[in-house]
């Protein structure tokens, strides 16, 4: 079934053709039982919702405001009639053909007429110029007569008197179109930038009125049409920026890669499929139209469809139903419009002996007209085409889903970034003559890191490597972006089109999006979790308070502006640098994100004494959010006690899970800039956290550093737990570092800070107390009291650590059997609250080396090399160590020597001058020796090194 259609011009509606329905209803009084009453309705009295849109009247709201302020007689009138002139068509004429194309003529020719007089003085107005502006205002009164006369009719007659009607508009179009001819503006068109600059100039001067409250929104959606229809209607005119297709595909680019396999695959489905549909869908600039014009200049495509049977129809500017046709007349070379465009189309695309492929390029444009009516109208327009069986259709689009899927049975393909090789080859090419090196920038480390932060998005990989043809290098590259962002991706001149942020933006600002409020909210929310989110968490979390989440994501979807990653939703690298830029994102959704932030951490706050309990859940919450919690607070440079206390805790997360200093470092920067009556403790707590983690990474002088300024703050405002914590924690550096470390001032430190939590009876204070107790003195007994103690507060990560350090007592004593027991037991327990420790794994590869299980002890010792373990260069040392006694027990000398060379680097690496590295170095050292010298003593030094780490003796480590 073939609809018929009618355009009227200058609105965005496409309507069926009414003349012998809506005659034969009046003239019999009829009533067709078979339509609804409604339908029946809007038939026989179309409304003027469904033929003119706000943008015609904003149009004239915009235009004489400016009118009145141009000193010739007659322009005002002229303006204020061609106004009349349009209602009138919009009311009384709607139903005639012509009188959409009467409204083109009159709007144009006011635009034109208005545009070129404002700013002007009246001696400055040539003659010829008046001339045309009173022969305009006559013409426009002749045609108001002319259309007051039809007007007039009863409705009955109009519509039955449609012929007669008819032909007394066409007279008035031809009246204008000769005013539009000799009109001495348009003759000098191709002289001037006036179509180009006609847009820009009248909303600049629009805006300098005060008394005009109305949006220009809708001004560029006249402008867009009338730069077109002038373009048909004067070929030669200069129109900067507009795109006009005659059909011919254009050529491939030379630089492509990365897509070949697309490339091919489709070429294949082309030629092996009795209909084809394709619909390429992605975010701008990762590379549609490239791929599409790849697929059609592949040489098995062209077999079946030549030059002469590849249509390219650019969509971009087909922003309206009315440019959609025209823009798919001038591809199809329809060049003299009937009075049904749409009929046109289908007939010439019905009539044609040869199979055709269209290429509809960027056809989101048309897709997201505004309008009530819009998208059903464009969908038949692009199913009435689908309909035609000779006719395969190629569609490029800004979206993640196709049109009219539920209609049209769609080969989709969602395009991604391409792959790592792919875009240093693109880069490369680019670059070409300005790249003296290939070979050495291909493997630069700067500029894996450049095109990782751009997401490998084609475009931005093209434009980066324009830039860097000034002769920047990648690393100065990486500098620029991260100062400029996609500005720098962003040339004017010429290359304008090719303009990532002008590509962004085209999504962005979107019709579509401006009805979504929330979408735009949402994307910036997004652009600040790098981590992307899923629904639920955006849902209650994240955007909580959003009215509809799903809509807004939908929008972004639609457009292509976020991607999802099995039920994550991300915005892609490029996208997020653009969004995130000061100067557009929204400041309310950073000030709420971070609020989120905080209160999120306030409540996975984790104390053994409060909440010992909830420990895995508060891990597993904070692990889940981590990268976006941190991209969030990072980014956040206004000090509250609040953000610093979510930073602490987030800090906390990260030392009993992978120890990183730059959390707690921004946290402490951030004090220097805060006034609070509760300062001094979140600085002590701050300076104890960064004390911590930096134990944990081996710099062991900077650890003390800070804990000695936290227990002084401590100490001033008299909390004796944290100085008693910062103590213990202290000494234990000590004890392991420290040459002038003294084990009787331990043990009295001990001692001392025990008392003090008995006289406070605070329970958690003594187990910690006896956990040092038990390392200090090798007290079994003491460890497994402490152990009982944090089971009473569900502190399980202790409880976790204390069997490892039970287990390590064992080892120690040669208690084999319950060392491996322990061993077993603290594994099992850190496995069930979701940590990494490598050390009960370590403490258990021991025990197999010792009972001569060389192999598994190996494969333990390696466990505890990989990556999902944390540990410092210590633990790495101690590792490596363990494993080359292994293979030296095995005989394999050459393994076990690299394992204690590789060992000693690793000491070196942690601190070559600290008590523990020392003694660690010395005995790796003792140990080569030894493996091409089983008869070597050692020296007074070594064997001291050995017996501090070793219960066994020396014959029986090797």
């Amino acid at each position: 079934m073939r609809a018929i259609f009618c355009i009227p011009c200058f609105t965005a509606s496409v309507v069926p053709d009414l003349e012998n329905t809506t005659t034969r209803a009046l003239l019999t009084s009829h009533k067709d039982e078979t339509r609804p009453d409604a339908e029946e309705a809007d038939l026989a009295k179309p409304t003027v919702k469904e033929y003119v849109g706000e943008a015609a009247r904003d149009f004239f709201v915009v235009i004489e405001a400016v009118a009145d302020n141009i000193p010739i007689p007659g322009v005002k009138e002229a303006v204020k009639i061609a106004g009349n002139l349009i209602q009138a068509c919009d009311d009384s004429l709607a139903t005639l053909k012509r009188a959409g194309e009467l409204k083109e003529r009159i709007k144009t020719l006011v635009a034109i007429l208005v545009n070129e007089l404002k700013d002007k003085k009246a001696e400055e107005i040539q003659e010829k110029l008046k001339e045309d502006v009173h022969a305009l205002e006559q013409n426009l009164t002749y045609i108001q007569e002319r259309l007051d006369e039809i007007a007039s009719q009863h409705t009955f007659l109009v519509v039955f008197f449609r012929s007669l009607n008819e032909e007394k508009v066409r007279k008035c179009v031809d009246r204008l179109n000769n005013s539009l001819e000799n009109f001495y503006l348009v003759r000098e068109i191709n002289n001037s930038n006036l179509l180009g600059d006609l847009e820009n100039q009248i909303r600049a001067y629009y805006g300098k009125l005060d008394h005009v409250q109305e949006t220009v929104d809708a001004i560029r959606f006249d402008m867009e049409q009338m730069k077109f229809m002038l373009q048909r209607r004067f070929p030669g005119a200069s129109l900067p920026g507009y795109a006009v297709s005659n059909g011919i595909m254009p050529s491939n680019t030379r630089i492509f890669h990365g897509r070949e396999k697309v490339v091919n695959d489709l070429a294949a489905f082309f030629t092996q499929t009795s209909r084809p549909r394709v619909c390429i869908m992605g975010p701008g600039g990762m590379g549609k139209t490239s791929t599409a014009l790849a697929i059609m200049a592949h040489p098995d495509v062209k077999k079946s469809f030549p030059d002469r049977n590849q249509v390219w129809v650019p969509c971009a500017n087909a922003t309206s139903v009315y440019l959609l046709l025209e823009t798919l007349c001038l591809a199809l070379g329809i060049r003299a419009l009937g009075e049904n465009p749409f009929a046109d189309i289908t007939e010439m695309l019905a009539g044609s002996f040869h199979p055709l492929i269209l290429l509809l390029d960027n056809f989101e444009t048309p897709w997201d007209i505004d309008g009530p009516q819009a998208r059903s109208q464009v969908e038949e327009i692009l199913c009435a085409i689908e309909n035609i069986p000779h006719i395969a259709l190629l569609v490029t689009m800004r979206s993640s889903s196709p049109p009219s899927k539920e209609r049209i049975a769609w080969h989709p393909l969602d395009l991604h970034a391409v792959d790592r090789e792919a875009a240093i080859q693109i880069y490369l090419d680019v670059l070409g003559d300005a790249n003296k090196n290939s070979h050495e920038l291909r493997d630069d480390p700067a500029l894996l890191s450049l095109l990782e932060m751009i997401g490998h998005m084609p475009l931005a990989i093209t434009l980066m490597a324009n830039v860097a043809q000034l002769g920047l290098s990648p690393t100065e590259l990486v500098e620029k972006y991260i100062q400029r962002g996609t500005a720098m991706l962003s040339p004017s001149g010429e290359d304008a089109k090719h303009n990532m942020d002008l590509c962004i933006s085209l999504s962005v600002d979107s019709i579509r999006m401006k009805k979504v409020p929330e979408a735009l909210n949402l994307l910036a929310t997004l652009a600040m979790l790098p981590g992307g989110a899923t629904f639920k968490t955006l849902d209650t979390l994240w955007a909580s308070d959003y009215n509809d989440i799903a809509l807004a994501l939908k929008t972004l979807q639609e457009r292509s502006l976020v991607i999802q990653q099995d039920s994550t939703f991300l915005v892609l690298p490029v996208i997020r640098r653009y969004i995130l830029e000061p100067s557009r994102f929204p400041k309310n959704v950073r000030e709420s994100l971070v609020d989120v932030a905080c209160g999120f951490l306030a409540r996975h706050t984790f104390n053994p004494r409060i909440n010992g309990s909830q420990y895995v859940e508060y891990l597993k919450a904070i692990s889940a959010e981590e990268t976006n919690l941190q991209s969030i607070l990072l980014d956040t440079t206004v000090p509250t006690p609040p953000l610093i206390e979510a930073l602490i805790t987030l800090a906390r997360h990260q030392e009993a899970t992978r120890p990183r200093t730059k959390v707690i470092e921004h946290a402490l920067k951030l004090l220097g800039g805060l006034e609070s009556d509760n300062l001094t403790k979140l600085l002590g707590l701050a300076l104890k956290c960064q004390g911590d983690i930096f134990h944990f990474q081996d710099s062991n002088d900077r650890a003390l550093a800070s804990l000695t300024q936290a227990r002084d703050l401590f100490l001033s405002i008299n909390d004796r737990t944290e100085v008693a914590e910062c103590n213990l924690k202290m000494w234990y550096i000590l004890r392991n570092t420290s040459p002038d470390y003294n084990s009787s001032d331990h043990e009295a430190i001990i001692t001392e800070t025990q008392a003090e939590f008995e006289s406070a009876n605070d329970r958690y204070g003594i187990a910690i107390c006896l956990v040092e107790h038990g390392e200090l003195l090798g007290d079994v007994q003491a460890l497994t009291l402490a152990r009982e103690i944090f089971v009473e507060f569900n502190d399980l990560p202790r409880v976790a650590v204390t069997a490892y350090q039970i287990a390590a007592l064992h080892y120690l004593y040669d208690d084999l059997e319950q060392a491996k027991l322990w061993a077993e037991t603290a594994i099992n327990q850190f496995k069930d609250i979701g940590r990494h420790d490598a050390r009960p794994t370590y403490t258990l590869g021991r025990i197999l080396i010792a009972e001569g299980a060389f192999d598994e002890a190996l494969s333990k010792m390696g466990t505890c090399l990989e990556g999902k373990y944390y540990g410092g260069h210590h633990e790495v040392a101690d590792t490596l160590v363990e494993m080359g006694r292994a293979w030296a027990k095995m005989g394999k000398k050459e393994d076990a020597q690299a394992a204690f060379e590789e060992s000693i680097a690793y000491f070196a690496k942690s601190n070559a001058n600290d008590k523990y590295s020392a003694e660690g170095s010395t005995k790796c050292k003792y140990f080569i020796r030894k493996l091409w010298d089983p008869e070597a003593a050692p020296t007074e030094e070594e064997l001291y090194a050995v017996k501090e780490w070793y219960t066994q003796s020396i014959e029986e480590l090797l």
